[in-house]
């Protein structure tokens, strides 16, 4: 029990130590900026790796202007010199192909010849399903940097069914968010919200009448847009929309609730896309389909060319895209850039939005309470489950643990988009447990190591104790060894009479403070202890010349005699005898039990030695042998 006890007292000094130190780096890492982003730029790339690609939206087609389409139609590889009529027969063809809304990400600001707009804004007119691009500038006035808006050219903007933009970083650093409400443009919506408003537009009658049982729940009485608004001018449903969401908050939950209660399949999946809209903030983390050209994508020469596409439905982009690096000219870094360069264009990524809010699905990263849960937690939990572990299996444990957290990430990541962190737990706090771990076993069993070899050496001689700890039972068992060796053998005088006039406790500290004035002088003078039976000692010398050994011994049992006369210990007078010769040394003892000892006839012939003192009325005899050595 006592054993029990002291390992399990082991084990929870490893836990009181890990579990506050793994937490602590684990809220660490979530405030300090550089190691949050970490998450942002590995964990979130590990995750899209591990998962790979999925499936994107049937209902999104992108219509390309890329090298192909350029020699076809014999016009410059630059959309923006396209003639905007041709733009106007694309309009027309992808809508009597059933194209529902059709979003163009070419910059118009450039004024052309009147018959080319013209023609490009009576189509727009007559079909009222484009979205044009408007794009935004950042200029630098007087140390303030301010978003300045280039939209389409008058005849265009007019014409078109709404003009928004999409911004996007021009520095290298890798995409992983798209804006909704562009706030440094007076938080306008964005080309693909505007897309999905005008999408979902014949479902937004519902969504009113979902919203208005709430607000009447409420008790909550706002003006909300009409439900047509959507259908005529997206762009300012969506304000409307947004700006009701943002003072009204709480609204969100409660209308969740209720489209989740509609039953018809379809519609419900259509208002959680539309509730998506405004449920994401300002902006989404884009959960991405795949590598370049993952989203269906046909050439522009081809819609142009007659050739039929099933675009039932559809909401469709237009811009510029290419499959080779070396002809990419607006290409933006992902985790999906390939190993030859070859990146996402910027009608992918704004597609990529459209879909994900089209499936009401973007990665969705723990919100900071769940998020602190969950670190706090794992802290505790890897340091319960490693400290049940020693030394290689701990290892073991912790590359098993990330198993297990990677694949239920993945898991998450793959069916939900959930976004679990990955570097706080897997980078530091894991192996940060598994190294505190280690640390404080290593010093924990240095500690016992050391205590055991107190131990040993206080029952046994330093050789012994030094051999038991570094060999194995059976080297240390068959060990033996022969060597000449000088033995002392002594005995009190009348300990009969002492122990059976003296208490046991009190004749336990007697033959204490006897046995201090004997064993120093033995081990002082080179001499090994090696067997106490009550009152009697048996000691030995072994190590070095015969000549030496014998002198040691000899000046052990002197200087023993004359300490005993001079402390006057009366009634504790000792015979001793000394004898010399071959030994055996090592263990003697079978099963569970073993000691060291010395055996031989010199050991039998030593203790005989001391017994004849008391025949001869001496206390101190040596044989022969031993005076051989020192005539």
């Amino acid at each position: 029990m006592k054993t029990l006890g002291f390992f399990q007292g082991f084990r929870n000094k490893e836990i009181r130590l890990s579990i506050p130190l793994v937490m602590l780096v684990g809220i660490f890492s979530l405030a300090i900026p550089p190691l949050s982003q970490l998450e942002m730029d590995t964990g979130l790339e590990w995750l899209f790796k591990l998962r790979g690609h999925r499936p994107a939206p049937q209902k999104i087609t992108i219509v390309t202007i890329d090298k192909q389409s350029s020699q076809a139609l014999q016009l410059p590889n630059l959309p923006r010199k396209w003639p905007r009529n041709l733009h106007a027969k694309l309009v027309d063809q992808l809508t009597s192909m059933g194209a529902a809304v059709i979003g163009f990400d070419i910059i118009f600001s450039e004024q052309r010849s009147a018959y080319d707009n013209q023609a490009f804004a009576e189509s727009m007119r007559r079909n009222s399903n484009v979205v044009l691009f408007e794009y935004l500038e950042m200029e630098n006035i007087n140390g303030i940097h301010i978003e300045k808006s280039h939209p389409p050219v008058p005849v265009l903007e007019q014409a078109a069914l709404a003009v928004a933009p999409f911004a996007l970083p021009k520095v290298p650093e890798q995409i992983k968010q798209a804006w909704l409400f562009k706030q440094g443009a007076g938080s306008a919506p964005t080309m693909p919200v505007v897309m999905a408003i005008y999408h979902h537009s014949a479902t937004t009658k519902t969504f009113n009448t979902l919203l208005k049982e709430v607000l009447r729940e409420q008790n909550i009485q706002p003006e909300l847009p009409p439900a047509t608004l959507a259908r005529t001018h997206p762009d300012q449903a969506a304000v409307a929309y947004y700006q009701f969401f943002s003072e009204n908050p709480e609204i969100l939950p409660l209308l969740a609730d209720k489209i989740s209660a509609v039953k018809d399949l379809k519609q419900r999946k259509n208002l959680k896309s539309l509730l998506s809209v405004f449920n994401s903030g300002d902006g989404i983390v884009l959960d991405f389909y795949g590598p370049p050209q993952s989203i269906r994508t046909i050439p522009y020469y081809k819609i142009l060319a007659d050739e039929r596409f099933d675009l039932n439905n559809h909401a469709v982009l237009v811009g510029y895209s290419e499959h080779l690096q070396p002809e990419q000219k607006d290409g933006f870094y992902t985790v999906f850039t390939d190993t030859a360069g070859l990146d996402i264009s910027g009608v992918e990524i704004m597609a990529t939005t459209l879909g994900n809010l089209l499936e009401a699905r973007s990665v969705q990263p723990l919100p900071i309470t769940p998020k602190i849960f969950l670190i706090l937690l794992f802290a505790a939990l890897v340091s319960w489950i490693l400290a049940q572990f020693t030394g290689y299996k701990i290892i073991i444990a912790a590359i098993t643990l990330a198993a297990g957290y990677l694949g239920a990430a993945h898991w998450l990541f793959s069916s939900l988009a959930v976004w679990m962190p990955l570097t706080t737990p897997l980078m530091l706090q894991l192996p940060l447990a598994a190294v505190l771990i280690l640390i404080t076993q290593y010093r924990s069993t240095k500690n016992q190591t050391d205590h055991l070899d107190s131990a040993f050496r206080r029952y046994l001689p330093a050789s012994v104790a030094d051999s038991a700890i570094s060999q194995s039972n059976d080297m240390l068992l068959a060990e033996k060894q022969k060597k000449f060796a000088t033995c002392l053998a002594t005995d009190m005088i009348n300990y009969t009479q002492l122990a059976e006039t003296t208490p046991p406790s009190e004749l336990h500290e007697r033959l204490n403070e006897y046995f201090k004035t004997m064993f120093p002088t033995v081990y002082a003078n080179n001499g090994l202890v090696i067997d106490v039976v009550g009152d009697a000692m048996l000691a030995i010398w072994h190590d070095g010349n015969q000549n030496q050994i014998t002198l040691n011994a000899l000046r052990t049992a002197q200087i023993i005699q004359q300490h005993l006369n001079a402390n006057h210990l009366s009634g504790r007078p000792t015979r001793m005898g000394l004898h010399c010769g071959e030994v055996s040394l090592g263990s003697v003892g079978s099963g569970k039990h073993f000691e060291f000892r010395a055996v031989g006839d010199v050991v039998n012939t030593t203790t005989r030695i001391e017994q004849l003192n008391k025949l001869l009325g001496t206390q101190l005899l040596a044989s022969g042998e031993v005076l051989q050595q020192h005539p």
